[in-house]
């Protein structure tokens, strides 16, 4: 079951409290005016006709008042509460559309990756080959924008994530194969609990980061034991960053023209957590650098 949307709570509570105030504010008055007429009488005040006709005038003033006030606010805290649940709706029919697309999308673009894969070990023509070579990597990009998409339906939809025992060189070692001058070295023989393919995706924006947008041509990826964590360095020769590092990772943060639109680090940030990781941006002398820390798995750490 989904949980309630913030602006419906605000709502109830609003109404809540609103309702309240008014109920207190109506009842003090109708007191007030009672102990008035109650001290006249004490007082030995003498009450005349219209001095009672003006009590209850007032009285009465106050009880239509605050009935009117009090439905005011009924009617505008009901009526908050159902434009919430309205835009509630409508926002998960385009989640919903949007991750099924999404999803239907990947399976095509995998094929057509794979065939143009085939046919590049067929084809000889320098020419040819060139083309071949730019189709399959604009199809990559493509399922990497299929998977930022996906995974950031699944985060606000707040889906659970499938978690594993595995050691991060499984997932790191076949990059090797599909990108040039990517090295993974391993200093560390401990596994982490995340989950495989949410981990394949942060990697792959990672690296996709470092060559398309901070001009790379050389990747290492360092695989260490420190303190009880396992610790992921991906470190390159880029060009690096030059802007907020405490903005690194919100959505749609762009520190320049030609950057990205910052959803790839910030569904990182948000998968990481989830995986009870912590992701960090230090300042290199050169390059990018970006440090993974997951808690090191033992043998009697649950599957989640």
């Amino acid at each position: 079951m989904q949980k309630i949307s913030g602006r419906v709570v605000i709502g109830i509570l609003w109404l809540v409290l609103s309702v309240s105030i008014g109920t207190w504010w109506a009842v003090m008055g109708i007191r007030q005016a009672n102990s008035i007429a109650i001290l006249q009488k004490s007082s030995g005040t003498r009450t005349t006709q219209e001095a009672m006709e003006y009590l209850e005038k007032q009285q009465r003033m106050i009880k239509l008042e605050g009935a009117f006030f009090l439905s005011l606010l009924t009617s505008g805290g009901l009526a908050l509460i159902m434009m919430s649940v309205r835009d509630i709706k409508r926002n998960q029919v385009i989640k919903d559309f949007f991750a099924t697309v999404t999803h239907e999308m990947k399976t095509p673009l995998a094929s057509l990756r794979l065939q143009a894969e085939s046919l590049e070990e067929e084809i000889t023509q320098a020419e040819h080959k060139k083309l071949i070579k730019r189709l399959i990597e604009d199809a990559g990009r493509l399922e990497l924008q299929m998977d930022k998409a996906l995974y950031l339906a699944s985060i606000s939809r707040e889906e659970s994530l499938y978690m594993e025992r595995l050691k991060p060189e499984d997932i790191l070692f076949p990059f090797q194969n599909y990108y040039e001058n990517l090295s993974v070295k391993v200093e560390s023989t401990d596994f982490i609990l995340c989950d495989r393919r949410a981990l394949e995706s942060i990697i792959k924006n990672l690296i996709e980061n470092s060559y398309h947008h901070g001009e790379a041509t050389e990747i290492e990826i360092r695989i260490q034991s420190h303190d009880q964590k396992v610790n992921l360095d991906l470190i390159d020769n880029g060009k690096g960053f030059d802007g907020d590092r405490s903005k690194i990772g919100k959505l749609f943060y762009r520190h320049n023209s030609r950057s990205g639109s910052g959803i790839g680090l910030f569904l990182s940030k948000n998968l990481l957590k989830k995986m009870d990781a912590e992701i960090h941006f230090p300042k290199p002398d050169s390059g990018f650098q970006v440090k993974i820390r997951f808690p090191i798995a033992s043998d009697r750490t649950p599957k989640r």
